[in-house]
């Protein structure tokens, strides 16, 4: 191989690295706003779910009576 290409084939490496150490970091950024995003979903079922039970005077939900 000549040097040219030995050139070649090391900034192909580079940049390959360079897209997959991105492409985890995307990965991780999506995972973690995923799981953000459904806490803040299970907080805001479980609020509301306790402003209405306290409407009723209740103090526990009645689980498996109906779906959300």
């Amino acid at each position: 191989m000549t040097e040219h290409e030995l050139s070649n084939t090391s900034l192909y490496t580079d940049v390959c690295s360079i897209i997959e150490q991105s492409r985890r970091e995307a990965y991780s950024s999506v995972s973690q706003k995923m799981i953000e995003t459904n806490w803040n979903i299970g907080r805001r079922v479980v609020e509301k779910e306790q402003k209405v039970l306290a409407q009723k005077g209740e103090t526990r939900a009645e689980y498996k009576a109906r779906i959300i």
